[in-house]
Parts: C-alpha cells; structure tokens; sequence
C-alpha cells in the first residue's frame, strides 16, 4: 500500500489535473484511487477484457487498501450460455455484491461483459438478507428454507463454502466469503450461540456477536417467485418453433430451476425473474464509473453478437437467445463518468512507465538526467540497503534530495514504499520510480486474488468405506462391504459390519473387531470374493505373510545399509548461501521455507538423506532442490539432477545455469540431444570433478557416467519413473543423500513416505503470484472451443488442446484450423521420432506456434509460462492423476488460466469417470496435488514397493493389509489386534438418529476404540456435544465402557463384577503385577472405600461407589490413580 504522506504528495500535485494519455498501469491505478479518494460512492473501473481486469485489480491491491478494491470478473457469453460459468468468478462477483451491500464505498475493477450482465436488484438483495444474533426467535426450518433459495447446498458435515447442516440442535453453515464455518445452537426456536468453526476438525473455535447471510447466487428466488417466472418462460418459449436440441435444453433447464441445481449455468432465463433489469452500477452509492479504452468495447460487442449468431448451429436454432437475457449495453454505455485512454499512438504526449534498471545506475542517470533535474522525481526503496545504494548515487552526481516530502527546497526526494508505482508525467513534470524498477527485473506486484472456494475442505478420509466397496478382513478374507448394521444382543445394542462373502454368504463384523477390517484397494475389477471356510484365503494370507517377512528383511537392510554408511555431513556456508536467496526475486512461501530448512537438517546428518517433496505444479519445489544443490556443491560435492523427459531436462537446466553460473558452478546436461562430442567432454569432466552439477534424462543412470564426489542426487517428476529405473537409482543412493520431487507421487511412493519409509516435505501454501486455475468441466461444442482459442490469442497466450487420439489427430488439426484460421496450430505425440518432438516443442516454447494440439505426452515436463488455457477433449478417458497433471500444464504465471474437460454428450459416460470428472472439479484449489494422490491411493494402493515380485501377493490379500504385514515385521508390534475385549456391561453402538453418517459412525467407532483414558473420553464425549449435541446416556456409557477395557487389558484384570453400588476388580497375581506393588497396595489399605481380598491367583479390590450411574467413570478414575501410584514402582507391567 500507498505510503500514507506519498499518497497525499501525490494527490495534491494531480488536484486539479485531468487524466492524461497513458498505458501505464500504475499511472491509471493511481488515478482510479485519486477518483475514489475524491468522492463520497464506490468507483467502478471497467477493462476491455478479463486479463486487463486482472492487472489492474493487482496494480490497485498493490498500491492502495487491498480490503478497498474488489474484482467483478464475468465470464465470456458463450462460456455464460452453454457452459458452467467458473464456480471461483462466481463466488467473487457475489463477494463483491455481498461487500457492496455492506458498503458502498468500495473500489470495483471488472472486465466490459459486466455492461451486459444482469443481476438482480440492491433492495432485492437485503430483502433476502438474514441477520442472526444470539437471543433471537428463528426456527431451525425457517433458515434452512431461506438458505436453499440462496443457493446452499445440505450436507451432513461441512466440507465446503455454500453448504449447510442441521444435526439436532446444531445448525452448520458455511457462507460465501467468510474464513470458517458457523455453527449455531438452537434451544428450540431461540438462538443459543453462535461461534466459528474449523473445517477439518469439526470444532468450535470462537464466539460471534452476530452474522448477516446473503444469498451465494446471481439467480434466487421464492416459490412463488419460481412459478410466476416459469408462466413467463412457458409463455415465451410455446410461441417459438423451437428446435429437437432447444427443446431438450430448455427441459434440461427448467428442471434445473426447479431443483436449484447447476444455477451458475441458467443466466439465461434470470431476466424472467422481478427486480432483474439491473448491472452492478447499480449498486454504488453517488458512483463514478471509469471506462478504459470505450471503443474496445464496441468491438467486442460486435463480436459477441457474431458468436451468438453461431449459437443456432450448436442447438439448431436461435430461440433460447432472443429473450433479452443481456442488459441494454447502449444503456450501460452511458453510465461513464469518466474515460481512460491507453492508446498512446493516437497522442503526441502522454504518460509512460520507466524501463528496467536492475540496480544499474549509471544506466538510470544516463536515460533520466534530464528527468532528475526538471522534474519532481520520487524514488522508492524497500530496504535500507537500497537507500544506502540510491543516496550514494545521489550524491555522487551532486543532485539535491531530501528524505521528506514535505521539503520544497528540492525536486528529488527519497521515500520508503514496497508499491511498484512506476511513470513519468511529462504533462505535470513528476515522476515516480519504484524499487522493483530501479533494483529488479522481472518483479510484479504479488496477486492478490484469492479463490473464494479455497477454503473447502479437500478430501475427505481416504479410509472411508463406501458401499459395495470390496475390503479385507483379517481371519475371512476379501469381501464385500454392504453396511453398518445394528443388532440387539441379550438387551445390548452392537453395531456391526456387514461384508458378503462368496455364495451370497454374510458375516456380521463386531466394531469391537473394525480394525482388523481393511480396504481391499486393487485397481480393477475382476475381484474374487473369498469362500467362508475355504482354506484358500489362510494359505495366502501365510504366502503373503512370508513375503512380507522377505520384503521387510530387504528394506531392513537397505535402511540399516543407509544409516550404517557414512552420510555426507553436509553443512553449506549460510553466507554463500544468503547470496544465492538474495539473487532470488520472489518470496518463499512459508511452506518453501520448512521445506529447505527440513532438507538442510537431513543434508547435515551422518545418515544420507531420503526425502520427497510433494508440492503443486508451480508451487517452488524446484527452488527448495535448487538450494539443496548449491548447499551440496559449495560444501565440495557433485550434484546429479534426474528428469523424465529431454524438455524439462533442458528447461531445467536454462535455469540452474541462470541462476548458479554467475555463482561459479559448472552445469552440465546429458540427453539424446547433447551432440556426443559434448557429451564425451561432461562425462569425462564429471569424473574429474570440473562439472558440479549433471542435469539430464535416464542417460544419467547409464554405467559410463560416473561421479569424482557425487553427494546429492534430485530425481523431478519421481512419478514418472518404473521400476527399473528406481532400482538403478537404489544403486547410486546407498550412501548419497536423495530428493524426490512430485506434485502427485505415485502410490507406492506414497504408501511409503506415509509409512515412514520417507521422509517428506508438503509445499500446500501457493505462491504470491499464482491464480487457481478457473476450471470446466461441459460437453464439448465447437463454439466454445473457437472461443476459448480466440480469447487466449487475444492476449497473446498460447493453448493446451489434448486430443489423445493419434490416429485421428490430423483429422483434428484441419478441423481447428478451419475453426481459427488466424492461429499457429501444430500437433505432437508419441509416434513422431524424438527429433520432431523435440523441434516442436521448443517451436511452442518460443511462441511460434499459438495451439499446441497433442496427446499426453504433454502430462508433465512442460512448462511454459505464456500457456494459459487447457482443453482437454474427452477428458473422461482419462485418470484423476492425469487429469490433474494437465491442469498443471497452465497457471504458471500471474495471469489467470483456464482448463476445459470436455466429454462427449451424446455418449454415456462410466460411473468412475464421473466420480474423476467431478473429483477435478472439487480439487479446484490451489495445492490439490496431495489430495489427488491420497484420493489415487485410497483407489488404487501403494502398489508395487519393491518390484513385480509383489504384484501378486498384494492382489492375493490387498494393498492395505500387505503393508501392515510389512509393517509388524518393521516395528515388532502385533498388525492386527482386537480392540475392546469380548464381554460389555453396555450397547456398542452409536444410534444413527445421533449421528446420521454412517461413515462418520464408523470412524467413531475407530476413535473410540483407541480410547485410554478417563481425559482423551471426556474429550471425545465434549467433541461429540461440541458437533452433534446433547450426547445420549448410551453412547456415554459406550465410551467409558471401551476404556474400562482398555485398562483393563493394560492392568492385567480378570474380570470386574458390578454388585450393591460396590464393583469388584480381580487382578492377576504374579511379582510384576500392578497389586504386588507396595505403593499400589498402600494406597488401597488406607482408603476407606476400598476392601481387598486374596485368592490362590488373584487379588480382588472391591471399590464402593457413590452413584450407580457413573459407576464406569468411578471405576476408570480409580484404576488411573493406581497405575499413577505404580508409576515410581519397576516393572509392574505384564
């Protein structure tokens, strides 16, 4: 932001002045704030397109209250008409509203669509408005009718912003731009308390005096407002002859309507609706609406209504379009106040940003001398440091300056701002240089746009179960999962779980026994469910239990192999190291900074390192191997750097010479590309010690290569090497120290680092300048296509069209080009030879081509900062890791991106590639990659660990329960044990009226199997309040009961016996047992309520009780004071 006293310098010197000609984004962000500042509404600033809306939202965050400007983006028509407009502009254009509604003094930047965009009315708004406060008369059921007109969503337990939950008395709800969640608690109709709540843990968190709710959609609207508005529609459309394909989408939509599902999509019929002739001007008070570049606008417009000329060709008509369903743009035209004028070709003068000087400024005196003499001249630093280096260069060449703007003795002045306000007036002679142009040379302000929706939760547990999913028990073999049932046994109430066996047969599972049941997790699906007393499933459980015993041995081995070898000990020289951060021109993220620091401490360890960083497409782990590199080379070691392909290879490469050689490090690349004779030269020079670093493809893993002092080996994109590979990489890491780099690693990488086998770093935290990809998921039309390319050109990007078909691919190239003549199309896939995959590559890299149409080979090892746009044509061929991958091809830039899954909609599409096509559209956020790998896993297991050794005794017994075999060879420690114990004094179930979700049940009942003390109950019991209600007296009794018997089992009882308010507690005896401890039996003959008893073999403490009820509670209590009274005694534990 603004300094407050440049603000005010500044302000005054434009007080009087008119906006001059300009492109300069800063010059006409200052502007805008200027109009602001001098009036009493909000001020609307309207862009050409989205990217200059974009820029400018930025430049506006950057140099003025970020909290003070909002971003309205609108979608383009066609994308508004025939697809899903994005979920994440949605959510910002109604945050906008929401903000506006509260305070009409706001800064609004949009792109010009927002001209023809109807929205509803202000006072339409706050009559839907909701205000809560505790004390109040609301009922349950009024609220939740109110939210499902705002477009909410009901869900048993929150996940996600725009969904709502009723358990009892509790009422959950997440609304549009607010952080966390809200839980309410209702006594009857009376609102009890209101408080925050966390997401991932269910959990209240902070007390709130009161909330207001709108709507979380553009189109709402009552019952009765939904039947007048479908008289008019059903009006309207039975007077046109409309189409076959009209028809069935007007059905489509109608329903939709009525089921207020999919409304992002229905604009079309918003106009139908009361209180609809309105745009968003509307909704600021005494506004002042800028436009940039007016007569842009007119050719868009004209544009537009070609695109919806075409429109008849995908439906075979024009009637859905003739209902007005756009704003009078002639109207909104004349709501300017004020017009911005970037073309600078059509003024002699006008104003313009300063060139680049990168700290350079004998340049800087050379290009401004006049400028510093004549002008009013205004340079900003950020540090101290640059203040030091800018005021020695001013009094080197003797030019009067001051540190305060309030000394009118001179025209050059020194002032400490982090803003990159950057031009030069030569109508006023003032002139502005920020520290980014005067010291960088590529630094732009940081994004400040945040997705709205980043806040959902991104998966849920992987370990759920879900029906008809095929697991493992234990003693009985692969089955399938029908349900959790309740049963009533001698006036108890069990839960159990149902699995179907071979022959339809069913077994009813005890929860007391939920954990020796497992997910299968066996890609495919020829499962064969196991034969109820066949001996079948014993002898492969045994065959699999050999090998794991086998395996174990081999990974005990190579781990003692590794910590038994001499690490590296590597400690860099931090500063050296501060240098190279120094050179570095963005800021780490938190995440990047834990992850360095954690691959430092490794480096520094006697025991060579094993670490994979997981982190997003984009989101800086090639920094964190960067820095571990240069840590490694000035300590004296060799760096060996692995990747998948020759592209990235030699991307990766461009980028470590920029970055290291102006440091003294030799790089040297390996590929099929690199001519021999070099290739001979950096082999020989590797073993000699004058490379430091090799980056290269698989070709490093050959035999002739080989290291003077090899110390840290980076394999990028671990995802995308086999077996064979790893197993030569296993060669050269025994006692190096190893980095794996991954957004989605694979299961078994996975399966180990979750294992422990690993270690590893999660880089979640995207960094300052990187937008979440705006992501689609429609049918696929021609027009939108063509729209999607022609908006990417438009601003000089370049387009990902995945079509992975090779035999129909030129097919497909024709047919784009006919489709957008203007642009460079070429195509690429696996079957060209290397070469011409390579040439066309690098072509894309230089921007000669424009749509790079390809197969996917394109999934990784790509990254091209000025390609923003992905259309993946039948996406729902693909897999979720994949799809995932793709998404990560654009986004690299501070521009935003688009990805389109595209799906065939006259053909059927599978269940599974439903469940991934939807998946993609939940992982929007930035930082999904882990949760994609997770969702992978809990589909497909940990897969092969070692080799295709494996393949066959995981599919014999399940991903899951292999590698708890595996790991009770690991730790000694039993995989599967019965929890509880077999006999109850109370129901072990948990009532579904309670708690409705049956996957939540289950996990509870997990939870309150691993229950071991009378705090970690009363905890569970205060969470179980906290999220669902008054906790039933049976469910209570169920908790303590499970951890009466985990004491139980702990201390060595043999039974316990309820009798006359007194229990009875009968504990083994033999010289290690908890009764044969002096302070133990100390405590029990001084107490007053207690009376023991001896038997040959056992000793029996009878405990009176104060209330019946709460026997259990007094009973665990008691029992924790004796094992708190042994805990000074030795060996007192069976």
């Amino acid at each position: 932001m603004l300094d407050l006293k440049l603000l005010n310098f500044l302000k005054d010197a434009y007080k009087n002045a008119k906006h001059s000609v300009s492109e300069c984004i800063s010059y006409n962000a200052f502007f805008t704030v200027k109009t602001f500042l001098n009036t009493e509404g909000t001020v609307f600033l309207v862009l050409p397109n989205l990217h200059q809306a974009q820029l400018y939202f930025d430049y506006l965050s950057n140099i003025f209250d970020p909290e003070q400007v909002l971003f309205f983006p609108v979608d383009e028509l066609i994308t508004q008409i025939m697809a899903f407009s994005s979920k994440d502009f949605l959510s910002q254009r109604v945050n906008t509203v929401h903000a506006l509604l509260k305070d009409q003094r706001k800064i609004v930047v949009s792109n010009d669509l927002v001209l023809t965009k109807r929205i509803f009315s202000v006072s339409k708004y706050h009559e839907n408005q909701v205000f809560i406060k505790p004390g109040m008369e609301l009922k349950p059921e009024t609220l939740a009718e109110k939210l499902i007109t705002f477009g909410y969503q009901k869900e048993y337990t929150l996940s996600a912003p725009e969904t709502y939950s009723i358990r009892g008395d509790i009422f959950d709800i997440f609304p549009l731009g607010f952080t966390d969640p809200i839980r309410i608690n209702f006594s009857d109709d009376i609102v009890e308390t209101i408080k925050t709540f966390s997401l991932d843990t269910q959990l209240s968190k902070t007390r709130v005096d009161s909330i207001s709710l709108f709507p979380s959609t553009e189109l709402f609207y009552t019952d009765d407002e939904l039947k007048q508005a479908m008289s008019k529609i059903k009006s309207y459309f039975n007077n046109l002859n409309l189409s076959m394909e009209e028809k069935e989408k007007l059905n489509k939509d109608m329903l939709n309507l009525v089921n207020r599902t999919e409304l992002g999509s229905l604009g079309l019929y918003l106009g139908f609706f009361p209180e609809s002739n309105n745009t968003i001007f509307g909704f600021g008070n005494t506004s002042e609406v800028i436009f940039v570049d007016k007569e842009k606008y007119l050719i868009n417009n004209t544009q537009r209504q070609d695109d919806l000329a075409q429109f008849k060709t995908s439906y075979n008509g024009s009637n859905l379009i003739t209902n007005n369903f756009l704003y009078d743009f002639e109207k909104s035209l004349s709501r300017a106040t004020l017009e911005f004028q970037t073309n600078v070709f059509l003024s002699e003068k006008y104003v313009f940003e300063s060139d680049f000087y990168a700290g350079n400024f004998e340049k800087f005196y050379i290009y401004n001398k006049d400028i510093l003499k004549n002008y009013q001249t205004v340079l900003l630093y950020k540090t101290e440091a640059e203040k030091n280096q800018i005021t020695d260069f001013l009094l080197e060449k003797e030019i009067k300056f001051s540190n305060s703007l309030d000394n009118k003795e001179v025209n050059v002045w020194l002032v400490k701002d982090d803003t990159h306000l950057n031009f030069i007036d030569p109508f006023l002679k003032l002139a502005v240089f920020s520290s980014y142009i005067l010291f960088n040379s590529n630094s732009k302000p940081k994004v400040r746009y945040k997705a709205l929706l980043s806040n959902a939760k991104t998966l849920e547990n992987p370990d759920e179960l879900t029906i008809n999913e095929y697991v493992v028990h234990v003693n009985f073999g692969i089955g399938k999962y029908l349900g959790l049932t309740t049963n009533t046994i001698s006036g108890f109430k069990k839960d159990y779980l149902l699995l179907e066996y071979a022959n339809s047969e069913k077994v009813y599972i005890p929860v007391s026994q939920i954990n020796l049941v497992l997910k299968y997790a066996k890609p495919g699906a020829d499962v064969k469910l196991s034969v109820l007393g066949s001996k079948k499933w014993t002898a492969s459980k045994l065959k699999a239990y050999e090998n794991a015993k086998a395996v174990a041995s081999r990974l005990i081995a190579l781990y003692e192999a590794r910590h038994n070898s001499k690490g590296a000990e590597i400690k860099g020289e931090p500063e050296l190291e501060q240098e190279l951060a120094n050179d570095f021109n963005f800021q780490l993220t938190k995440d990047q900074e834990t992850a360095i620091q954690a691959v430092f401490t490794d480096m520094a360890k006697p025991v060579p390192m094993e670490r994979l960083i997981i982190g997003d497409v984009g989101f800086g782990k090639t920094e964190v191997a960067l820095r571990a590199a240069y840590r490694a080379i000035i300590s004296g070691k060799q760096v060996a750097y692995i990747c998948p392909t020759t592209i990235l290879a030699s991307q990766q490469t461009e980028l470590f010479k920029t970055r290291l050689t102006k440091f003294g490090v030799n790089v040297a690349v390996l590929s099929r590309l690199v001519e021999k004779t070099k290739q001979t030269k950096y082999i020989h020079g590797l073993s000699t010690g004058i490379y430091d670093i090799a980056i290269g493809t698989h070709r490093l893993l050959s035999k002739d290569i080989k290291f003077k002092n090899l110390g840290l080996l980076i394999i990028d994109e671990e995802q995308r090497f086999g077996v064979i590979d790893k197993e030569k990489i296993k060669e050269l890491t025994l006692n190096v120290d190893t980095l794996y780099l991954s957004a989605t690693p694979i299961p078994r990488t996975l399966e180990q680092t979750l294992s422990g086998l690993k270690s590893y770093s999660l880089i979640e935290t995207p960094p300052n300048n990187r937008y979440p990809v705006q992501t689609y998921v429609l049918p696929h039309e021609d027009l939108i296509v063509k729209e999607i390319i022609q908006r990417e050109l438009s601003r000089a990007g370049q387009v990902f069209y995945l079509f992975n078909d090779i035999a129909k691919i030129k097919q497909k190239l024709e047919t784009l080009k006919s489709q957008v003549p203007e642009a460079k199309i070429a195509y690429v896939h696996s079957k060209l030879n290397k070469a011409e995959i390579e040439n066309i590559l690098s072509d894309f890299v230089e921007h000669k081509i424009d749509v790079l149409l390809t197969t996917t080979i394109i999934e990784a090892g790509i990254d091209i900062a000025n390609a923003n746009t992905l259309i993946v044509e039948r996406a729902d061929h693909l897999g979720l890791a994949q799809l995932y991958q793709l998404r990560g091809r654009v986004g690299r830039s501070d521009k935003i991106a688009y990805a389109y899954f595209t799906y065939q909609n006259d053909k059927e599409i599978t269940d599974d590639a439903k469940k991934r096509l939807s998946a993609i559209k939940r992982f929007v956020n930035l930082g999904s990659g882990f949760a994609i790998s997770l969702e992978d896993l809990s589909i497909r297991g940990g897969g092969n660990i070692f080799g295709k050794e494996q393949s066959g005794f995981i599919e014999s017994v399940g991903t899951q329960m292999y590698l708890k075999l595996i790991s009770e060879q690991l730790t000694g420690k039993p995989a599967f044990e019965e929890t509880g114990t077999k006999t109850s004094f109370y129901s072990q179930s948990i009532d579904k009226t309670y708690i409705e979700s049956e996957n939540l049940r289950i996990a509870y009942h997990k939870k309150i199997a691993r229950l071991t003390s009378f705090k970690e109950a009363e905890t569970l019991l205060a969470e179980f309040k906290d999220i669902f209600g008054v906790v039933p007296g049976s469910e209570q009794n169920y908790v303590y009961s499970v951890v009466l018997k985990n004491l139980r089992q702990r201390l060595g009882i043999l039974n316990i016996s309820l009798a006359n308010k007194e229990v009875g507690i009968e504990f083994k005896v033999n010289p290690n047992a908890i009764m044969s401890k002096k302070p133990v039996l100390a405590f029990c003959v001084k107490n007053q309520n207690i009376h023991l008893k001896s038997t040959l073999n056992s000793t029996i403490v009878y405990l009176k009780i104060d209330k019946l009820a709460d026997w259990t509670k007094e009973t665990i209590l008691f029992l924790e004071h004796l094992e708190k009274e042994a805990e000074n005694a030795d060996n007192w534990r069976n």
